[in-house]
C-alpha cells in the first residue's frame, strides 16, 4: 500500500506542468512552500513515534495505519514536488521572456487602435525590442511622417552610433539584417574600440518603403541569437504596419475633410446664384453652375436664346 501511495505521489508530483510556467518568483515560493510541509510532516511523524506506545494515546491499530499512510503520502507527495519545481526553476528566465515579448508584442499591436502617433509607435517598437532581447545598448533612425530623420539612443553615443553605420554602409551591410557576434575578431569593429562584443542590425521597412533601420548592442561575444533576429523581424514588421495604417487613417481623414470642404463651398456658390432670372417674350437667360471637384474653381455656362 504505501509503495503504491508513494508511486501515486510520484506520478502526481511529476505532472505538475503548470510548475514551468511560474516565474523564478512564484517557484521559489513554491519550494519554501514544500519545504514547509516537508518540516511539519517529519515534526508530526516524529511526535507519532514517540507517542504511539503512551497509555493515554492508546488507539486502534486502523487508526495508526491511517495517520502513518497520510503522512508517508504528504511527505512523498512534497518531495518529490520540491524537486520538480527544484528543477524548473533554471527555465523560469526562458518563460518570463516569452511572455514579456507576447505583451511586447500586444501592447505594439494596440497602437493603432488607441490613435497613437507614429513617433509614439517608434518609441514603442524600440523600447520593446530593448526590454525583450536585453540589449545592453541600442538606437533606431528612421524617417518620420514629414521626411525628416527621427533618432533615439539607448546607452550608446551618437558619435559611436554614427561611426558603426558608418562602416556597415562602407561593407553595404546598413540595409539589410546583420548580426554579428563576435566584434571583438573583426578588425573593422575592433578598431572602433566599442565595449560590445555583439550587434543585430534589422531593418524597418515594408515592400515599398524603406523607413530606417534598429540596433543592437550586447557586451559580450555570442550574445544574440537566430531567436533574437527572428524577433526583432516580427516587431519591426508590426511597427511597419502601424506606422502605414496610421497613415491610411491620416489620409482617410484628410480626404474626408477635403470633400466636406468642397460640399460646403458648392453650396455657398450654388447660392450666389440668382434663382429668379428677367425673361422677355423675344429671349431667356437661364444659368449652370457646376463646382470642381479637386481645384478651386468653377465652371458656368451662360446660355442666351433668342426668341426670333
Amino acid at each position: 500500500l504505501m509503495g503504491g501511495l508513494g508511486a501515486f505521489g510520484a506520478y502526481l508530483s511529476s505532472h505538475q506542468k503548470w510548475v514551468a510556467y511560474l516565474s523564478r518568483r512564484q517557484k521559489l515560493q513554491a519550494v519554501l512552500l514544500q519545504m514547509g510541509v516537508l518540516l511539519a510532516m517529519s515534526v508530526f511523524v516524529a511526535y507519532f513515534l514517540q507517542t504511539q506506545h503512551a497509555p493515554q494515546l492508546v488507539a486502534p491499530a486502523p487508526q495508526h495505519t491511517f495517520l502513518v499512510l497520510n503522512a508517508f503520502f504528504a511527505i512523498f507527495y512534497a518531495a518529490m514536488g520540491l524537486l520538480v519545481t527544484v528543477f524548473n526553476i533554471p527555465t523560469a528566465g526562458v518563460f518570463e521572456q516569452k511572455r514579456e515579448e507576447i505583451l511586447s508584442l500586444q501592447r505594439l499591436t494596440q497602437l493603432i487602435q488607441r490613435g497613437q502617433s507614429a513617433d509614439e509607435v517608434y518609441r514603442m517598437f524600440f523600447d520593446s525590442a530593448i526590454q525583450t532581447v536585453e540589449a545592453d545598448a541600442a538606437w533606431l533612425e528612421v524617417a518620420g511622417p514629414t521626411g525628416e530623420a527621427l533618432r533615439q539612443h539607448y546607452r550608446i553615443d551618437p558619435e559611436q552610433a554614427q561611426a558603426v553605420e558608418q562602416l556597415l554602409s562602407d561593407y553595404n551591410l546598413g540595409q539589410i539584417e546583420y548580426l554579428n557576434n563576435d566584434l571583438f575578431s573583426s578588425g573593422a569593429f575592433r578598431n572602433l574600440a566599442l565595449p560590445f562584443g555583439s550587434l543585430i542590425v534589422m531593418p524597418v521597412r515594408s515592400n515599398k518603403h524603406n523607413y530606417g533601420a534598429l540596433y543592437m548592442l550586447k557586451e559580450p561575444t555570442q550574445g544574440f541569437d537566430r531567436e533574437n533576429l527572428s524577433i526583432l523581424q516580427t516587431f519591426a514588421s508590426q511597427a511597419v504596419l502601424s506606422i502605414e495604417n496610421l497613415q491610411l487613417v491620416s489620409d482617410s481623414i484628410q480626404s474626408e475633410r477635403v470633400k466636406e470642404e468642397l460640399k460646403i463651398a458648392s453650396s455657398v456658390q450654388d447660392s450666389l446664384i440668382p434663382k429668379n432670372l428677367p425673361i422677355d417674350n423675344w429671349f431667356e437667360i437661364s444659368s449652370h453652375a457646376l463646382a470642381a471637384r479637386e481645384v478651386g474653381g468653377e465652371t458656368m455656362l451662360l446660355d442666351l436664346a433668342s426668341g426670333n
